[in-house]
């Protein structure tokens, strides 16, 4: 099964069944069909090819599911089609803005490549998608989400040295550097002013989980102990500081707001120092690479770490897939051709057996779900 089709099932598909309608039906169906596939692989397939095939159908149909995304997104701004929020006009098939406005964001590099690789009429209907998509995430209101196009726009110009050498032969190369800089303060600094008490209640929150990481630097306090931990963590923070002008903003808290603030309270300085070491790794990999999407994947990781800084992407499925696409842009053609000996035949085994093992854990917590 083609990636465009899981792709197309984590970003729109949706059901009443579950508790949580719209994200809940994504996951399962991306984790049955990916246990499925591998297990049909694993048992039928005896060659392996590590290689995105036929990458630009693939390209062209994740950039026209996030196009179809970004129209439903903009229907319900027009009041055609009902949000699934109950004050937020805009969420595309998605609970709230963040999920809707991170999968177009983090898509939008793939716009961008088809944009510069494409020839007449696909040139003209990737402009068209790119128009499209940039409107739907203005439109949603996600600070984050613009603030997410801009950089992977602007980095995905200065992607390739040629370009870089291009703009440093430019006569007022140093004025118009500048006045990028500050184009881009002055954003962030009217973003923060757009919604004061929401940037003022995510600052509350990294004071809080401040506080959660001082008390356990190293190892942190465990997976899954900032839902179960922050709102204790809360109350203390309020009994220190009683006339707190964040009194306010208090809510029920469920995410940081920030996946490595998320990382340094579960997993300490230690889960976030390896993470931070791994994503260098990787950029440093991928900036030294000659591969002809280095732009888009460098675009669209960048896109995904200004999301990781102010949200939660992580916690949509479609934007893993997106990630995955992404990192497989890199990957050389390697063949592995897979012997009917006794060890491979064992691990064959064993991975179907897990998988089956796998689908049927996932069936009883859909029945539990449904229930």
């Amino acid at each position: 099964m083609h990636f465009y089709t899981y792709f197309t099932g984590s970003v729109f598909l949706s059901s009443g069944k579950f508790v949580n309608e719209t994200n809940t039906p994504k996951f399962y169906f991306v984790l049955v069909f990916v246990l499925a596939a591998i297990a049909f692989v694993t048992l039928i397939q005896k060659r392996l090819t590590f290689y995105v095939t036929k990458r630009k159908t693939i390209l062209w149909g994740i950039n026209i599911i996030c196009f179809l995304q970004a129209c439903y997104g903009i229907l319900q701004f027009a009041g055609w089609v009902p949000s699934n929020h109950s004050r937020i006009a805009v969420t595309g098939s998605f609970d709230n803005p963040a999920g809707f406005a991170a999968v177009l964001s983090i898509g939008f590099p793939v716009g961008l490549f088809l944009f510069t690789k494409s020839d007449r009429i696909e040139k003209y209907f990737a402009a068209v998608i790119l128009t499209v998509i940039a409107t739907a995430v203005f439109l949603s209101e996600s600070r984050t989400g613009i603030l997410a196009i801009i950089i992977s726009f602007i980095v995905f110009l200065l992607s390739g040295s040629n370009r870089i050498l291009k703009c440093r032969q430019l006569k007022h190369y140093r004025l118009i550097t500048a006045l990028g800089i500050v184009c881009l303060a002055g954003s962030i600094f009217v973003f923060y002013h757009q919604k004061k008490d929401s940037a003022n209640g995510r600052l509350l929150i990294w004071s809080v989980s401040w506080e959660m990481i001082k008390d356990k630097p190293v190892f942190g306090h465990g997976y899954g102990t900032f839902k179960a931990k922050y709102m204790d963590y809360q109350a203390g923070y309020f009994r220190r500081t009683p006339g707190s002008e964040y009194a306010q903003l208090a809510d029920n808290v469920k995410q940081p707001f920030n996946e490595f603030i998320k990382i340094a309270v579960e997993f300490g300085g230690t889960g976030l120092l390896i993470t931070l070491s791994f994503i260098g790794f990787v950029l440093w990999k991928i900036i030294k690479s000659r591969n002809e999407a280095k732009g888009i994947v460098l675009s669209g990781l960048l896109a995904f770490f200004v999301f990781a800084c102010f949200s939660y992407p992580l916690q949509y499925v479609a934007v893993c897939l997106l990630l995955a696409f992404y990192f497989s842009m890199l990957l050389p053609a390697k063949k592995i051709v897979i012997k009917n000996t006794p060890v491979p035949v064992i691990v064959r085994s064993g991975t179907v057996i897990v998988c089956i093992y796998l689908l049927f854990y996932v069936y009883r917590q859909v029945c539990f779900e449904i229930k």
